[in-house]
């Protein structure tokens, strides 16, 4: 299955002073939302190319807010229900491992997965798209729709 695109018109991250101290997005992160033309992954969104800045800085404070005790950055949205795509700070602040987080539940239980890198929660997520969009295919105004936010 071909994905359709959309055309970011750009990749907004939050400020360093809302992270945890140390923390860099991946590279392969950074190289994949920063490209011209990007797969739409629906369910799924990137959380830098939509919904603006606003959005985004809400959804770290809720995570800091929900679980202390761990140092997440949420990077991906699923858009039917509170699930989110988080990097965990790890001992290495180049790698941070990828944690599937299930927001608004008690801590303890919101894991819902996890992947060692970005490339292989990436591949799981197109692998979800791919499901999802046989039986609701994306719109071909979606730029348009995008546009909006």
């Amino acid at each position: 299955m071909d994905f359709k695109t959309f055309h970011p018109v750009h990749a907004y991250h939050p400020p360093a002073s809302m992270l945890p101290p140390g923390f860099r997005f991946p590279k392969a992160y950074l190289d994949y939302v920063n490209q011209k033309v990007v797969p739409i992954l629906d369910p799924w969104w990137f959380m830098c190319h939509t919904k603006g800045t606003r959005y985004y800085n809400n959804w770290v404070s809720i995570l800091k807010r929900q679980f202390p005790d761990r140092h997440l950055v949420p990077f991906a949205k699923w858009e039917l229900d509170d699930d989110v795509a988080c990097f965990e700070l790890s001992n290495d602040p180049d790698l941070p491992t990828i944690h599937y987080i299930h927001s608004f539940t008690d801590p303890g239980y919101e894991e819902r997965g996890c992947c060692a890198t970005f490339e292989e929660r990436l591949e799981v997520a197109l692998e979800e798209a791919r499901k999802y969009q046989v039986d609701h295919p994306v719109e071909d105004d979606f730029d348009e729709w995008y546009q909006e936010y």
